[in-house]
């Protein structure tokens, strides 16, 4: 519900929602006297006020920093049977950036954008349901900010095991499905467009940390693992790729890359976490 109420937020400038916020006042003093028409926003502001300063002297738990790891972390993709890499960088993964976005003054709620968001929401569940089978790891979403003056484009960046496994998925019949409906419709509502970017780093040559940092882009992945291959019915359990980078070869971004121990990271003293 968050999610969707930001996005809606996003599809209007600055300026119009200050008009909105302007006539909704103008309409308050014309019902209310002048004193009683500023008490929401008055109220309202002095609560948020309030709240931030709770915050700020650790009175109430500080919101935004709800969901961040402390210390210096990095994502290390375990194998398909959920087992720790055995050095830095051992797995090839693949980054793949799907995004859409309305062309039309009416932003998402142009004709034909809601199914654009169905049916990519619908991708990404078939893509999690069957992760064991498609090498598919985990996604992150993101809104642009800077590129237009409103944020009505979604991108998502999607996270495989191997090429190979972004080829299958891409000829799998739910992706067929999709790419064949949105052939059609865009003839139709030619407002709708669709992107995607492929990235393909081999084994050593992919390397990331995070410090003090929530769980974002391949630290928001997770690997659906088979728990007991003996079972009548299939068990599962996600396995998270976080590991602790503030010692050995993870210290670095050489170490990282699987091409150093770590050690020349020391000659700048950098605090460890």
């Amino acid at each position: 519900m968050l999610k969707k109420m930001k996005i809606i937020r996003d599809q209007f400038t600055i300026t119009t929602w200050l008009l909105i916020g302007a006539v909704l006042h103008g309409v308050l003093s014309y019902i209310l006297p002048t004193h009683y028409a500023l008490l929401p926003a008055v109220l309202t502001l002095s609560l948020r006020s309030i709240h931030t300063l709770l915050q700020h002297y650790g009175l109430i738990n500080n919101r935004a920093a709800e969901g961040v790891v402390r210390g210096k972390f990095s994502a290390q993709i375990p194998d398909r049977e959920g087992n720790t890499p055995s050095q830095p960088a051992e797995h090839e993964v693949v980054v793949l950036h799907l995004a859409t976005r309305s062309n039309h003054p009416l932003g998402l709620w142009a004709p034909g954008y809601q199914q654009v968001s169905k049916y990519m929401q619908g991708l990404l569940a078939d893509l999690s349901q069957n992760s064991h089978e498609n090498g598919f790891l985990g996604s992150t979403s993101w809104m642009p900010v800077s590129e237009r003056k409103t944020s009505n484009q979604l991108m998502v960046a999607v996270y495989f095991r191997t090429y190979k496994d972004v080829y299958t998925w891409a000829h799998s019949p739910m992706h067929l499905k999709v790419w064949k409906w949105f052939n059609n419709v865009s003839r139709q509502h030619p407002h709708l467009s669709i992107m995607h970017e492929t990235y393909i780093a081999p084994r050593g040559h992919s390397e990331n940390i995070y410090v003090n940092f929530h769980r974002t882009g391949l630290a928001a992945t997770n690997t659906k693992v088979k728990v007991d291959e003996s079972a009548e019915k299939d068990s599962f359990q996600w396995i998270s790729p976080l590991v602790d980078a503030s010692r050995g070869a993870l210290r670095s971004s050489r170490g990282r890359l699987g091409t150093a121990d770590g050690a020349d990271n020391d000659q700048y003293k950098l605090v460890d976490y």
